[in-house]
């Protein structure tokens, strides 16, 4: 089982990785523009290329999410404890947000602060549940190093993401920056740095690192 879970991870990080390599080739040639996941949201990509035009790219994320799924809720069958259960729903529930995310665009401001703000809070839920369970099982297993390496790797994952949420500059994340132009008028830009949009993206980093603990986890557990 350990195999089939290390594949379908494999396949997931591939296909998430050939989603975005792909969309940031599209929309560079179509926007004469390069895309930074530090100040570019994810529905950017398909809402200056559309979702037609980078649907090669999106399918790929499709099947990223399908796989991801696929894993948690095999973790979830074979394992049969709540805990590691209740960490795979929430796993889930932040993929497919995140998913949805790409095509909800700030237009439709409080849909995408509120799908953001439950993706945010399940994709932290996932690593405290198997943290609390890693620590059950320390007391279980005493040869084991890897309910160690567990508690060790979900405390960073669930620490990663509070640290994420508590960035004060999530408070101003709309703010542009000002600029001068050749006339000497202010003009407002993009900053380099959008606390939202690079949030966004790292929550979604750290559920793919969620399922390499898992699948590790699952060394002692299925």
């Amino acid at each position: 089982m350990t195999f089939i879970l290390l594949g379908l991870f494999i396949a997931s990080l591939f296909l998430f990785s050939l989603f975005i390599f792909m969309s940031k080739r599209i929309f560079r040639i179509r926007n004469n523009e390069k895309y930074k996941l530090r100040n570019f949201f994810p529905y950017e990509i398909n809402e200056k290329c559309g979702f037609k035009t980078n649907f090669a790219a999106n399918s790929a994320l499709i099947l990223s999410i399908c796989f991801s799924i696929v894993l948690f809720l095999l973790v979830s069958i074979y394992s049969r404890y709540a805990l590691l259960i209740f960490g795979c729903v929430t796993a889930c529930i932040a993929t497919i947000i995140f998913g949805i995310l790409t095509n909800v665009p700030l237009s439709m401001l409080k849909q995408h602060l509120a799908l953001v703000s439950i993706m945010a809070v399940t994709s932290l839920m996932c690593p405290l549940a198997v943290l609390l369970d890693s620590i059950r099982m320390l007391k279980i297993i005493e040869d084991s190093p890897i309910p160690i390496l567990s508690i060790i790797f979900t405390s960073i994952s669930a620490l990663f993401v509070i640290v994420l949420l508590f960035n004060p500059k999530l408070l101003s994340w709309a703010k542009l920056t000002e600029n001068n132009d050749a006339n000497g008028e202010i003009v407002f830009s993009r900053p380099k740095i959008s606390p939202l949009a690079l949030t966004e993206w790292l929550i979604m980093f750290n559920i793919l690192f969620n399922e390499i603990i898992l699948v590790v986890y699952s060394l002692i557990r299925l």
